[in-house]
């Protein structure tokens, strides 16, 4: 998955050979690697857990910090949203947005995405590790969900950091 995320960060470039084609290809068969992991590699993971009766304190107190930790990215990636959002709106009516910058503000937006799409289903799954009366927070059912939103985040703010560093060494240049 970090290699796809490589091949469209490598892939904003404005040069003839690259058509805006390949980018979104990229973008779609991400998309299409997450919803795959989730649909048809989660399940099949042995879930051989010992059932419990109630969780401990100290269970109690891991809990709140891997949830605290989704919220925080969830809100991370809001607020990085935001910022993109904010970044193009702001832009004024004279300065055009070309094409690489477009892909980058898209990458980084989809990647925002995913991010909060990861989050949501981490959450879902914590959920689910409660009703089903386990605990274990290195499940993979819980686990990946999490390294998934850290690294779409993380990627996400490079391409949004990328994508400022463009637009303004443009416009440094234009002027």
């Amino acid at each position: 998955m970090l290699l796809a995320i490589r091949c469209v960060i490598t892939d904003m470039t404005d040069t003839p050979q690259r058509k805006p084609r390949r980018f979104y290809w990229k973008l779609v068969l991400i998309v299409g690697m997450l919803l795959f992991i989730e649909r048809f590699i989660l399940p099949v993971i042995p879930l051989l857990e010992q059932r419990v009766d109630g969780i401990t304190d100290l269970q109690n107190r891991q809990l709140d910090i891997f949830l605290g930790q989704i919220q925080l990215l969830t809100s991370l990636a809001t607020l990085a949203a935001g910022g993109v959002g904010g970044i193009l709106l702001n832009r004024g009516k004279e300065t055009i947005l070309v094409p690489s910058e477009l892909r980058r503000a898209v990458a980084s937006i989809v990647l925002i995405g995913i991010s909060l799409y990861c989050g949501h289903l981490a959450q879902s799954n914590i959920v689910w590790m409660l009703d089903k009366q386990f605990f274990n927070l290195s499940n993979a059912h819980v686990f990946w969900p999490t390294r998934l939103q850290f690294w779409t985040f993380l990627c996400a703010i490079i391409v949004l950091a990328d994508f400022v560093f463009a637009s303004l060494k443009r416009r440094e240049n234009e002027e």
